[in-house]
């Protein structure tokens, strides 16, 4: 059922994403390599779940997650113009911010649900960074209950700053195959081997 057609919509208290017109279907698509990509973070820092959403110049957001029935749900349903976590209002005005904090009050339960309660995730954080006229939304979740995710990030942002970047340079090439025109290419650094150490370094 669309919640956009039926007498629960209400209008949404942040502006919605403007999702590129691929969507998540990249993420279905190249999955394999998407979790190839990811999966040299995956168990670090207690991270049991990553997305990049990349948004281009013309504000329309792309996203390549790991698990792409999460963006399905939401995006099948229409509920994700409630999720604030992928609104500009947040991403273009913080650098940091849980999912939990950023969903439209009126609909936390529903996304909550769809989100975290049915993929068994305790907590997502999200960090934002641009980049030559991109944003780029590096998602991180949690499945540990005993984990204090958010002050984790909070105290480690270079960290996990490094390893957003890492798996953005992996992914790059999937995202920029889908590019309709030059100024949708993303162009960042070259690839940089992740390092982690014992002590998180």
């Amino acid at each position: 059922m669309n919640i956009l057609n039926n007498n629960n919509y209400k209008n949404p208290i942040y502006t919605p994403a403007k999702l590129d017109t691929s969507g998540f279907i990249i993420s279905f698509n190249n999955l394999f390599n998407i979790k190839k990509s990811y999966k040299e973070i995956l168990g670090l820092e207690h991270i049991d779940h990553v997305s990049i959403n990349i948004v281009n110049s013309r504000a329309e957001m792309t996203i390549i997650s790991l698990n792409p029935s999460i963006a399905h749900a939401i995006i099948n349903d229409g509920s994700y113009i409630y999720n604030g976590s992928i609104s500009p209002d947040f991403y273009m005005n913080k650098d940091f911010y849980t999912w939990e904090e950023a969903y439209d009050p009126n609909f936390k339960a529903l996304l909550k649900g769809k989100m975290q309660i049915a993929t068994g995730i305790q907590e997502g954080c999200v960090l934002t960074k641009k980049i030559n006229g991109f944003y780029v939304l590096f998602s991180f979740a949690c499945k540990d209950k005993k984990v204090e995710f958010k002050n984790h990030i909070a105290d480690n942002k270079q960290l996990f700053y490094k390893m957003g970047n890492h798996c953005l340079e992996q992914i790059k090439p999937i995202y920029n195959s889908y590019a309709k025109y030059e100024s949708e290419i993303i162009l960042t650094r070259p690839n940089l081997k992740l390092v982690v150490n014992n002590n998180g370094e």
